[in-house]
């Protein structure tokens, strides 16, 4: 069968020609209504043009930027394909069926007791967050209420429905002010996308809004540990525990108990497919996650940062999440996105993009250096009025790190976002 390239442009008929394609066993590829000429042309260039379009541009396909067409291997019969990637064309699928998708949902909804599952959507249906909130609700034949806003959302809240969130709009919603009633109502706001800021989480508890944060990713079908709310309001700032058939290790651990984290559950996704991929399965067992991770005594997940994501500057190792905690935390910003440029002397210096917050001056380095190792404070800084964003509003590190390379070379420069 052709494959699908289904997005979400408009929900209902979104969802109506996704459960089609699921009957049918069509192979269905999810895109972003936020896609450009380069992910389009990447795009063509791996399926051509036997395919079907559903919401999407057919002017916007043939116009995607021209490109030698890519290898890999098209979608097979009874796969949904999820992006994994970032948006500036790095395009990368996780390769689900049927069967991981509802191994997923019926892992949720015996964890929070079985039964019908009633949720407000504010995320993308092609993203595996706001994909896997409708279909927990449409599998267990309880209510989805998609919504186009924030707003809208607080409007619907209500003590037997859930809420998932991306750090960004947990941000945007303490800022608001005025949301406390509603943000109480919920059973549990879901918070995932990586690892929350203590500064983050210490806000949203002190104000009683029962956040439930969460471990998960395309690649398990969302989340595979969750806390309960009275745990986080009782400040434990972990992902909580293991949903049900899920199992989760360390199997490297350092002596503080640090390691890379593995997952094995029955919602893990077949392998990766894309432009220019093979579509090589996965290996058999486990699959070991990029993350740093500690599990402790109780079972209970922390989420530390992504290995891959560390920053060598003159030969020592730097979190950029470590970094922009204590940004946030000291008031200098109220959001960052800290990466490395390329330094022929340090290997790497470390750039912070970010927005100011209320303790932003030209002090601010001389403070850090108090606070932090001097490999650890940004030599260069690049005020912006909002962080680049990927089209589910997570921060986008790889525009973040081009508008860095584009700030100046001199340390300590200010630099200009353009």
């Amino acid at each position: 069968m052709r494959p699908v390239v289904l997005c979400p442009t408009e929900e209902a008929a979104f969802r109506r020609r996704f459960l089609e394609g699921l009957e049918r066993r069509e192979p269905l590829v999810l895109a972003a209504a936020g896609w450009g000429s380069l992910e389009w042309g990447r795009m063509r260039a791996w399926l051509g043009d036997e395919v079907i379009l559903e919401g999407v541009d057919r002017a916007s396909w043939v116009a995607g930027e021209s490109q030698t067409a890519f290898g890999g291997k098209a979608p097979v019969n009874g796969e949904i394909l999820i992006p994994t990637g970032g948006s500036g064309g790095g395009l990368r699928f996780a390769r689900h069926t049927r069967e991981t998708l509802e191994a997923a949902c019926r892992a949720f909804a015996e964890h929070w007791g079985g039964g019908a599952v009633d949720a407000v959507g504010v995320l993308p249906l092609h993203h595996v967050s706001g994909l896997l909130a409708w279909l927990r609700c449409e599998w267990t034949g309880g209510a989805f209420l998609p919504t186009s806003s924030l707003e809208d959302a607080l409007d619907a809240a209500h003590g037997g429905r859930f809420l998932s969130l991306v750090p960004t709009q947990l941000v945007r919603l303490l800022e608001a002010g005025e949301s406390d009633a509603a943000m109480r109502r919920w059973r549990a706001v879901f918070v995932g996308g990586g690892p929350g800021s203590p500064a983050l989480w210490r806000r949203a508890r002190q104000r009683g809004w029962p956040l439930a944060p969460t471990y998960g990713a395309t690649e398990t079908a969302a989340m595979v540990a969750v806390s309960a709310p009275e745990d986080f309001l009782g400040g434990d700032d972990r992902c909580g525990r293991a949903l049900p058939g899920v199992r989760l290790t360390v199997p490297s651990a350092s002596e503080g108990g640090e390691g890379l984290l593995s997952v094995e559950c029955p919602s893990l996704f077949l392998g990766y497919a894309g432009p220019g991929l093979a579509a090589v399965d996965r290996p058999v067992g486990p699959w070991q996650t990029r993350d740093r991770a500690r599990l402790d005594p109780d079972g209970g997940l922390a989420i530390l940062g992504r290995a891959d994501a560390a920053i060598l500057t003159g030969g020592e190792k730097v979190y950029p999440e470590d970094v922009e905690n204590l940004l946030v935390e000291t008031g200098i910003a109220g959001e960052a996105i800290v990466c490395g440029v390329p330094d022929a002397e340090w290997g790497e210096r470390l750039a912070a993009v970010y927005r100011p917050g209320p303790n932003d001056g030209a002090g601010r380095r001389e403070y850090l250096r108090k606070r932090a190792a001097p490999h650890a404070v940004p030599a260069i800084w690049i005020p912006v009025p909002e962080l680049p964003r990927t089209p589910v509003g997570k921060p986008d590190r790889a525009k973040a790190r081009r508008l860095a390379e584009r700030a100046g070379s001199a340390p300590g420069s200010e630099g200009t976002a353009t």
